[in-house]
């Protein structure tokens, strides 16, 4: 589980790692769902009750996606879900299992949300949850943004101001009401407007 303030690049550092290892990412959204999106919705087959899996798990049997070596399942916004959805997946992040099906053996699990102190509509998850999880905090460091930035092509004024002044690559306060604030992420559509890309 990646945690951090919003705008610091979780997502896409998950991304960056799926191509890494040449997997093909699943995003899956956990504020958006129920738990029938992680154990399956109800059905019957010959007569008896059973569940029909969502077709975005890779499990057991499936073909490995062309010209890929495997998936990455992410569940991004993993703590900002009910808690409903939260108990559904204990089974998927510790068994590997949607319902009775065991996900591909290629398939890697990552997960990523805000902090719980940054009033960004997240929910303090169980200890059930978190026990089940390997933890990562993210950290700005602007010598890092700045190596990020010129590889994709972040506008070169924005760069060598980050570079005068590291200190505003990110300044985030929860306790304040702006609607805005600079972070990894706005400057980065900073650069779009100046260079005409948005």
């Amino acid at each position: 589980m990646v945690a951090s303030s919003p705008g610091m690049g979780k997502s896409d550092i998950i991304r960056s790692i799926a191509k890494e290892f040449n997997l093909k990412v699943i995003d899956f959204r956990v504020s958006q769902c129920e738990p029938v999106d992680m154990q399956g919705y109800p059905g019957v087959v010959d007569g008896r009750m059973t569940f029909h899996i969502p077709e975005y798990f890779p499990i057991e049997g499936d073909p490995i996606p062309e010209g890929r070596d495997g998936w990455l399942l992410f569940l991004d916004e993993f703590n900002s879900g009910n808690k409903q959805t939260e108990a559904a997946a204990y089974k998927l992040i510790l068994d590997r299992e949607v319902y009775k099906y065991k996900l591909h053996d290629r398939c890697l699990i990552a997960a990523a949300g805000n902090l719980t102190t940054d009033r960004a509509i997240v929910n303090t998850q169980s200890t059930a949850t978190t026990s089940r999880l390997t933890h990562y905090r993210m950290q700005v460091d602007h010598k890092v943004w700045i190596g990020w930035a010129n590889e994709h092509n972040i506008d070169h004024r924005i760069i060598s101001l980050i570079k005068f002044k590291p200190e505003i690559l990110h300044k985030f306060d929860p306790q304040t009401n702006e609607l805005t604030f600079p972070c990894p992420r706005t400057w980065e559509f900073a650069s779009k407007i100046l260079t005409g890309k948005d």
